[in-house]
């Protein structure tokens, strides 16, 4: 049986959590971009956590990472731009660490999620905060996108005691 590049890549993974996570990527039946962000984070992160019992080397640990994210790249990348720019800011130190210790590639590598996951969070927290000040008048919101976004935004409003209709254009359920 031939093997296919998704059971190639899969075998990069030790967390059956993040196993589960990366198939729904792949087959996806995981929606939205944010969410698929995290999943490619959580990816990278279980891949450098695990890097010395997969008995790798920093260049193949890199070498790796830059694999997945290539891959999930071409899969996500053309229908969201927020996933190619994650993946693009997520791999563009990783050259640079390949001939460090594994240890030192290891922290370096986590420590780069780390900081993109903080930089997401917080520029999600601003985007809800502007949001709100824009919509906290509204008395209708068109909501014409499913994102998680959307949704905090939404909340947001709730939270904060807007009454508001919300008009949806598509006949799908939320």
């Amino acid at each position: 049986m031939e093997q296919t590049e998704e059971n190639r890549l899969a075998q990069y993974l030790t967390d059956q959590e993040t196993v589960t996570k990366f198939w729904d990527l792949v087959q996806g039946k995981a929606l939205g971009a944010s969410s698929n962000i995290r999943s490619i984070i959580a990816f990278i992160t279980d891949m450098a956590m695990h890097a010395a019992e997969s008995g790798v080397d920093s260049h193949a640990l890199t070498a790796r990472i830059i694999e997945l994210t290539s891959y999930f790249d071409q899969l996500r990348g053309d229908s969201s731009i927020a996933v190619r720019n994650a993946i693009l800011m997520l791999a563009k130190d990783l050259p640079s660490f390949e001939e460090l210790p594994l240890p030192v590639c290891v922290q370096s590598i986590l420590s780069v999620c780390e900081e993109f996951q903080a930089q997401v969070e917080q520029d999600a927290k601003a985007l809800c905060e502007s949001s709100f000040e824009v919509l906290k008048d509204a008395k209708r919101i068109f909501v014409y996108d499913y994102s998680s976004s959307v949704d905090a935004i939404l909340k947001l409003l709730a939270e904060k005691g807007v009454e508001f209709q919300t008009v949806i254009s598509e006949s799908r359920l939320l």
